[in-house]
């Protein structure tokens, strides 16, 4: 019964860390988000004023 706790436990591990990277994953998606709505703001801005 020990080794099926120390797997749980060694699985519970590996899920913290996976869900800690996906965190951060969804932190960058939106903060590179942000960016490309500035750029595409200006690409625009640029496009009008060039029209």
């Amino acid at each position: 019964m020990i080794q099926v706790e120390d797997r749980l436990d060694e699985h519970q591990s590996i899920f913290n860390v996976v869900s800690d990277e996906m965190k951060t994953m969804k932190a960058d998606i939106s903060y590179l988000g942000g960016k490309v709505g500035i750029h595409d703001m200006k690409l625009n801005t640029l496009f009008k004023m060039n029209s």
